[in-house]
């Protein structure tokens, strides 16, 4: 009988864990976990309210545990099932999995505002686990002379940029070293008066392409050797020196 009263005591703790409301005897009964009467279940709860483990707040109300309850429950009868544990298991890898995305995206966005502002051209990322892609530097983009004077040219190639331009760069084969795709227009209409510069990149278990667009005319190994230190800068943790 008693190993029976604290196992009640342990489904009170937990039920009010959850609800943060008192629990009364009734609401075991329709349960059936016990397989005994309210009135047996009301005279165990009675019993722990001796014993100091429950308080009743008011005359109507159901119990709920007091310190020395939760520590009786803490000491002798806290337990978790193999299958919660699974549970709890899954739900942390999923909440990590999402923090570390946010903060890789994050890095992301950072590392390529850095770029766009260096090379004064088109920087992009492909986000990782997300099919899109983001752009920054559009208006440096707009000023080279190429383009300044020809908006047909510039309006072609940001529209390559907004519709479509990570389905067509994800069927090129890219590398972890830095490629250089000059007047591609096979691959991208309207690409034939400009170059980009891409490369695969890795933070953490995520992974993604860096690079830059910008007229055919750019300084190539200025803009490369920018890209390999933001892909140094994202694949951190080590800040370049």
């Amino acid at each position: 009988m008693q190993n029976r009263r604290y196992q009640i005591l342990r489904r009170i703790i937990e039920e009010f864990i959850n609800s943060a409301k008192p629990i009364s005897s009734g609401s075991f009964a329709k349960s059936k976990e016990f397989n005994v009467s309210s009135a047996t279940i009301r005279s165990e709860m009675s019993q722990l309210e001796k014993e100091g483990l429950l308080v009743q707040p008011h005359t109507s109300a159901g119990r709920v545990p007091t310190k020395k309850g939760y520590e009786h429950f803490v000491k002798s009868l806290m337990n978790i099932s193999p299958g919660e544990k699974k549970s709890l298991f899954d739900e942390f890898q999923s909440a990590k999995k999402q923090y570390f995305l946010k903060k890789a995206r994050e890095k992301v966005y950072d590392s390529i505002a850095i770029l766009s502002r260096l090379t004064e051209n088109v920087a992009f990322a492909t986000i990782p686990e997300n099919k899109s892609t983001i752009y920054m530097g559009i208006a440096n983009f707009l000023k080279q002379p190429e383009f300044a004077h020809d908006s047909s040219t510039a309006s072609g190639v940001i529209e390559v940029l907004e519709e479509g331009f990570f389905e067509k760069i994800a069927k090129i084969k890219i590398t972890d070293k830095v490629d250089i795709h000059i007047g591609e227009s096979n691959i991208f209409p309207n690409f034939e008066s400009c170059a980009f510069m891409c490369s695969q990149y890795t933070h953490l278990s995520f992974s993604g392409i860096l690079g830059i667009v910008g007229p055919i005319r750019m300084n190539y190994p200025r803009n490369k050797t920018l890209i390999e230190y933001t892909k140094i800068f994202i694949e951190g943790p080590k800040l370049l020196n």
